[in-house]
């Protein structure tokens, strides 16, 4: 479990966790560990059952949300790099389509023109990283169209063996961000999937980084303070 990253669940977990006490949560394993001890790598049918699984079990264990820190890139370059693979962006659709958020980071390579796949389609949420000071961190990927919230991408964390670890990345964030939509719709139960996405997208501060691209932090007690003043009026 110490070696070759195979205690990233365990410390995306421990994150979710120290975020929020009271989640209940599912972990699904998607990536192999291969005869040697290594990482298999982990394919678009790994995501595609993972997310089918989800939705197949979602009422079962009242699944609200799916935070994935996991992401990859590919070398094609333009404005649609984003890889189309039909079974995922069917599931997405699904899960979006009764309320289900979905989690992904937008991957931790300073790109500031791509992010990271699943992250990049427009069904998903895409987290990238802020740091301390409410910056975007220079390592977290961008793409002003689809990186949807930002949060913080530095805290500890608990790793194999329940040693204590410094966890740092867009994982980080998506983990943070999951746990918020988690709680807004833990109180707030019948709030439709719009209202929760927008609440938490548009209510935090605008966040910059040093060449002045920005997004917004996602901020839950703004977030809830929006929604229940419209339930109010």
């Amino acid at each position: 479990m110490s070696f070759n990253g195979f205690d990233h669940g365990t410390q995306m977990a421990s994150v979710a966790l120290s975020r929020y006490s009271d989640l209940r949560f599912i972990m699904i394993r998607i990536v192999g560990n291969g005869s040697s001890g290594n990482r298999m790598l982990v394919t678009d049918e790994n995501v595609a059952r993972a997310l089918d699984w989800v939705s197949q079990n979602r009422e079962r264990f009242n699944i609200r949300a799916v935070s994935m820190s996991q992401g990859h890139r590919n070398s094609w370059g333009g404005r649609k790099y984003c890889p189309v693979v039909p079974r995922v962006q069917k599931v997405l659709i699904q899960l979006k389509s009764v309320g289900v958020g979905v989690f992904f980071p937008t991957g931790n390579q300073g790109d500031k023109k791509r992010i990271d796949w699943p992250a990049c389609i427009p069904e998903s949420i895409a987290i990238g990283a802020i740091n301390e000071v409410d910056v975007i961190a220079k390592y977290s990927n961008m793409d002003f169209a689809l990186t949807d919230m930002y949060a913080i991408g530095n805290l500890k964390a608990v790793g194999a063996g329940g040693l204590p670890v410094n966890s740092s990345g867009t994982s980080v964030s998506t983990q943070v961000a999951a746990v918020q939509w988690i709680e807004f719709v833990t109180k707030h139960p019948t709030a439709a999937y719009s209202q929760v996405f927008m609440a938490l997208r548009t209510s935090g501060k605008l966040v910059f980084d040093p060449e002045f691209r920005f997004g917004r932090k996602i901020d839950l007690a703004s977030a809830l303070a929006k929604y229940e003043s419209r339930i109010v009026n």
